[in-house]
């Protein structure tokens, strides 16, 4: 475990929001379950709200190899002691973590919520290059404190992401997370307006705002 994790642990506890508490690496697994499966996986931290109506199962990818290993811990654990509807998986990957693991996970994530579960991917420390991660990953937890990372910030963004805007009797709509799902609704939208119907339903809409994706040269309006 690097040090921007332990950091991270402490500094949640920490600046833990009122009406909330923290525990770090918390069994994801029952006893049982873990002895049969002869592995024990745990989480990095877990957030419960005072209420038990939220928790928040949250891993932080600082520079991880391999951080897909995360989500498939809990999604296995799933199948075997399902997430109940308060509880949400929440991945946090730096920009340490190579473009192709990061989109894999992030890919996960879409994989965890076919198979019923809340779970998100956004990002950590996004100010922060990778060249800097991997440096600061190297020092001690005392030399992190007083660099002030703003780990409320981080705090915030773990809750804003697993927060519902709004709700309709189909969907539920959420800040994004990953810039991968930005692309993905780009290039969705751009599907659809090559359809009759789609043309048709983006037609009587009121366009506000444009994203563009330069490297596949598509747009979209909102």
């Amino acid at each position: 475990m690097g040090a921007i994790t332990e950091y991270l642990q402490d500094s949640f506890a920490e600046f833990c929001p009122r009406g909330w508490t923290c525990r770090r690496e918390v069994p994801v697994l029952d006893s049982s379950l873990a002895e049969l499966f002869g592995y024990a996986p745990k989480a990095d931290v877990l957030l419960e709200r005072d209420d038990d109506e939220r928790k928040l199962w949250i891993e932080f990818e600082v520079s991880r190899a391999d951080p897909v290993a995360n989500h498939a811990k809990f999604a296995t654990a799933h199948i075997f002691q399902p997430q109940r509807p308060a509880e949400t998986f929440v991945s946090m990957v730096s920009w340490h973590v190579a473009r192709g693991r990061r989109n894999l996970a992030a890919n996960t994530v879409s994989l965890m919520r076919h198979i019923g579960m809340n779970a998100f991917q956004t990002t950590l420390l996004p100010n922060i290059s990778p060249v800097e991660i991997r440096r600061l990953n190297h020092l001690n937890k005392r030399a992190l404190a007083e660099l002030n990372l703003e780990p409320q910030r981080e705090i915030a963004r773990a809750m804003l992401v697993s927060e519902p805007l709004g709700a309709t009797d189909r969907y539920r709509v959420f800040f994004v997370g990953e810039l991968l799902d930005v692309i993905f609704n780009l290039q969705h939208w751009n599907r659809a307006l090559l359809t009759d119907s789609g043309r048709r339903l983006w037609g009587r809409r009121r366009v506000r705002y444009f994203v563009s994706d330069q490297q596949n040269r598509s747009w979209r309006g909102g």
